[in-house]
């Protein structure tokens, strides 16, 4: 009986200590390697690359360190195969340099992305690497350096807003500040789907559920009116330093943050804790709890959670390419339904990685919600706001409006780049340490499409990307005074998108008495051009003369 009663207890020890473990089929998020960039320069020298269980700490003086982002033509789904293939290329691109290389260096692989970020040595130039790696290697299909980008915010604003008239006014004693709500028709699209599922609008009651947002930004997890609204990564347990569910992160209960600070900008762990408050304010608009007594409400109100993605760091909230790379492919991997996003970049060109994590999260009917820029920019121009003008079908571009509903000052436009306008002036929201400040900018217009789109999908978890697009393009606002300055021609209208019952956009065909009057020009100042050709012609041949 001793014996069996020891076996039983062996078999339990041995099946927890299994249980506790990382599923061994559950590929990682996001995994390391390192290899020595140029080890000693001797003929058919081989990459040494070795595995990492995590990302290692970084040199002295390496803050500044230069990143390249690479994707080969045909990818190894193992990443330790991908590092192998990307050293030669890069050891080959260097070999005219006299100088050695010996440190090594550090891989990021993206598995789900098949793409690697990988940290080139000091003093290694990043687009001198990619330009030389694209020439001498034909397994490279992008090469990229890492780029800074920015938050598409103003600077804060603190004066008070104008009271609105409100069909259902949540006991949020800041909710009057809320100018933004009433002008796309909030109250009256809360009080509407409050009639429709016959409920009690409580947002105490019903905070967290449904729909997740992934703020590429941050947010403080720790606010009154944000802590109940804080997505919850189920599978890993808080504070035990063990990667519990296996997907390359430890400890990211509520997100992830690639910087922490702004001397050491590519160090990462699980505490995405705000700094500067542009990423508590973006989340406040999209989730802060409503009908609490506390604060301010947020437009999804209760319906949704926020997933913070903090890759903006420092005073100016600046941040890199390759992390906000990160921060998509970790959306797609943990279950966003979508993301907010205020940051970008005004370019000529869009980053072609950057666009490969943003049509990987559309094949897994993502929504890319994204700052239109604050540039005062024609994005149609040959100048762009990054990422939202990035051509692909999943990205809703968004504008900045005034309480009086005319473009921001401030605001970049587009009539075929920027898709709609939202409230984007004094806008009152959350900011860390439990306060409420105002701002302007693009990016305190986008949460609240990105709010609109999530309280939108839980009334029907099964629509597509293109469904929730379509439904918010197609019963826009049209202002006369946003005309021409964007697809739809006006603004975000709560209202009407959740009373809609068939929604389809097609951009609206001008008929033909409306026809532009200088292609009208154009037509008949040709027509006129040919005629007098004819009669020069006719006049030269029967008087025998030459021109």
């Amino acid at each position: 009986m001793a014996q069996l009663v020891g076996i039983v207890w062996t078999l339990l020890v041995a099946l927890s200590l299994v249980a506790s473990q990382p599923s061994a089929n559950k590929t990682p998020v996001v995994s390391y390697s390192t290899f020595s960039l140029v080890s000693d320069g001797a003929a058919n020298d081989q990459p040494r690359v070795r595995a990492l269980s995590s990302l290692p700490p970084r040199p002295a003086g390496a803050a500044g360190i230069h990143r390249i982002i690479v994707k080969l033509k045909h990818p190894h789904t193992e990443g330790l195969a991908r590092a192998e293939t990307i050293s030669r290329a890069l050891q080959a691109s260097l070999s005219a340099e006299t100088t050695v290389h010996t440190a090594e260096t550090t891989v990021h692989h993206l598995n789900s992305l098949s793409m690697d970020v990988v940290d080139l040595p000091l003093g290694v130039d990043a687009a001198a690497t990619c330009e030389a790696a694209l020439l001498v290697s034909d397994e490279i299909d992008i090469c990229e350096p890492d780029a800074v980008v920015a938050t598409a915010s103003g600077r804060r604003l603190r004066a008070r807003a104008a009271q609105e008239p409100n069909r259902f006014v949540p006991d949020d004693p800041i909710f009057k500040e809320q100018w933004g709500m009433a002008s796309i028709d909030m109250p009256e699209a809360w009080a509407f789907l409050s009639e429709q599922q016959q409920e009690t609008a409580s947002g105490a009651d019903s905070v967290g559920k449904g729909t997740v947002v992934g703020v590429i930004d941050t947010g403080d997890y720790t606010h009154p009116d944000l802590k109940d609204a804080m997505w919850v990564n189920q599978g890993e347990i808080a504070g035990n330093g063990i990667d519990d569910d296996g997907n390359g992160f430890v400890d990211d209960i509520h997100g992830w943050a690639w910087c922490d600070g702004s001397e050491n900008p590519h160090i990462g762990d699980g505490d995405p804790m705000d700094e500067g408050g542009h990423g508590t304010h973006c989340a406040g608009t999209i989730a802060a709890t409503a009908n609490n007594q506390e604060g301010i409400a947020g437009v999804a109100f209760g319906r949704t959670k926020i997933m913070a993605l903090k890759f903006l760091c420092g005073p100016l909230g600046n941040g890199y390419t390759a992390d906000s790379i990160h921060a998509i492919n970790y959306a797609v991997a943990m279950g966003a339904t979508l993301t907010s996003n205020s940051w970008g970049y005004l370019g000529f060109t869009a980053y072609r990685a950057l666009e490969e994590a943003i049509r990987k999260a559309e094949e897994a009917n993502m929504l890319f919600i994204a700052a239109a820029g604050n540039e005062y920019n024609d994005n149609d121009g040959p100048r762009k706001g990054y990422p939202a003008s990035s051509e692909l079908d999943s990205i809703i571009s968004v504008g900045a409006a005034t309480k009086e509903g005319e473009k921001a000052w401030f605001s970049n436009y587009g009539l075929e780049s920027v898709d709609v306008f939202a409230p984007g002036t004094r806008i009152a929201s959350t900011v860390p340490n439990g306060k409420y400040e105002k701002m302007q900018g693009t990016s305190m217009a986008t949460p609240f499409v990105a709010g609109l789109a999530a309280l939108l999908w839980s009334m029907d978890p099964a629509q597509s990307y293109r469904d929730i697009k379509h439904r918010i393009l197609s019963t826009s606002e049209k202002m006369d005074s946003l005309e021409g300055l964007c697809v739809t021609g006006g603004q975000v209208n709560a209202l009407k998108a959740v009373t809609c019952a068939d929604c389809k956009w097609t951009p609206t065909e001008l008929p033909m008495e409306e026809f532009a009057w200088h292609q009208w020009a154009l037509l008949g100042g040709g027509a006129a051009v040919l005629f007098v050709g004819v009669l020069v012609t006719c006049y030269c041949l029967f008087s025998r003369k030459t021109i």
